[in-house]
């Protein structure tokens, strides 16, 4: 992989510029301008960022055997979308084509992870955590009410809910929680779970545990005591029901009697995820509906679905065109690919947590402001790992910002490999 075009890399104020605007100022697009999607302001925002950087877009050049798969996809994804528009009539497959164009913008965070040191590296995701706390903080103290956002009573600005904020905010925080201090360290652990019981939301539960877990693996503690400080952790958590909502986050657990009262909304939707699989996967015969076919007139809809529309004042339920989380958009619509895609991922994440250890130990003897290939794949990695929250619990669809970064980090990995074999 190869970007003939020379950056300054004594200035990364462009780059910090680009990703909060990629971040940041698409949610607020969506917010403001009342959109029920992010897709199209994301959109807006990564063109004129493509328009911008490219000179850099066009003089990347990849390895022959991962353009031939890149090239193999893009021509299923257009079969797909003609095949729904001429016999289903459905226009959006074809209209999503163009909002692929916002990954060229992986190539630009790619050629800032190759081209920049380590440390500006970690500087910008430093940057981002501040910002998303100061947002987080100034909601704590002040709830925004302009800019179109008291009418979403939910809101966190610049985001439209909580969820929101959370799969921006966690998929930070993942990387930091390895490479920063340990004051650092519980500075992003603090505002997790407080903001965790605070909205109350479970998504920054999730990522709050994630990262407290990565935290015992760093840490020089014994067994024993990283365990026992797991115990304190949960015995806290349950003996302050009074000041805590233990039932909001007991009710989004599989755990939940699914006759009773107590599972909650959440919960409801995170089941009809994984009965769209089951039952589009067989109608299908494992070929998938097609490129943005969830929720057509081509989908199978079970029991939970219905049972979710009888339940709420929606005529058409909730989720049904993103399944929730990322996977089962995936597997409705792709059929076995999406099962390929899903098992590489999974394979991933279990190799990623087996080397853990070994890797943390590593980053121990190495010097975080050394420009360390090591230290950019470690990162990389994180920034995979962590969108397993968006894969297999709560997503929003393919066209986010932190899929844009899992493709960068995905190419500098694959540059990586390539560097290695020659």
């Amino acid at each position: 992989m190869i970007l003939n075009k020379k950056i300054n890399t004594n200035n990364s104020f462009p780059f910090l510029l680009f990703t909060f605007s990629l971040i940041f100022l698409s949610h607020f697009i969506m917010v403001f301008f009342s959109f029920q999607s992010l897709s199209i302001p994301i959109f807006i925002v990564s063109s004129v960022i493509s328009v911008l950087f490219l000179d850099e877009i066009f003089k990347f050049e990849l390895n022959y055997k991962y353009k031939f798969f890149i090239i193999l996809f893009l021509v299923i994804i257009i079969l797909t979308s003609a095949h729904s528009f001429l016999f289903y009539s459905d226009t959006k497959p074809i209209k999503s084509l163009f909002l692929l164009s916002i990954f060229l913008n992986s190539i630009v965070i790619f050629n800032f992870f190759k081209n920049f040191t380590f440390s500006k590296i970690l500087n910008l995701f430093k940057f981002l955590f501040i910002t998303s706390l100061i947002f987080l903080w100034v909601h704590y103290f002040y709830d925004i009410q302009f800019f179109n956002y008291s009418q979403n009573l939910k809101a966190v600005f610049p985001f439209r809910e909580p969820s929101h904020f959370a799969l921006t905010f966690g998929a930070i925080c993942v990387p930091l929680i390895v490479f920063t201090s340990l004051r650092f360290n519980l500075i992003i652990m603090f505002n997790l779970y407080f903001f965790a019981l605070y909205f109350p939301n479970f998504t920054f539960l999730i990522f709050g545990l994630i990262c407290f877990l990565i935290f015992l693996f760093k840490t020089n503690i014994n067994i024993l005591l990283k365990f026992s400080l797991i115990i304190i952790l949960c015995i806290l958590f349950f003996d302050f029901n009074e000041f805590i909502n233990i039932d909001y986050f007991i009710s989004r657990t599989p755990f939940v009697d699914p006759y009773s009262n107590e599972q909650s909304f959440s919960l409801l939707i995170f089941k009809q995820g994984w009965e769209f699989i089951y039952l589009n996967l067989i109608n299908s015969n494992f070929l998938g509906l097609g490129f943005q076919m969830m929720g057509s007139e081509k989908m199978h809809y079970g029991e939970i679905f219905y049972s979710i529309i009888n339940t709420t004042t929606s005529i058409y339920g909730h989720n049904h065109e993103d399944g929730s989380f990322i996977m089962s958009k995936l597997l409705v619509e792709f059929g076995f690919i999406g099962i390929i895609i899903t098992i590489i991922y999974v394979s991933f994440i279990i190799k990623f947590l087996i080397n853990l250890n070994s890797n943390l130990t590593k980053i121990k003897l190495r010097s975080k402001s050394a420009d360390d290939d090591f230290l950019k794949v470690f990162f990389c990695e994180l920034i995979i790992f962590s969108y397993f929250v968006n894969f297999f619990i709560r997503g929003i669809h393919y066209f986010t910002p932190q899929l844009i970064f899992v493709f960068a980090a995905v190419i500098f990995l694959i540059s990586i490999k390539l560097k290695d074999e020659n």
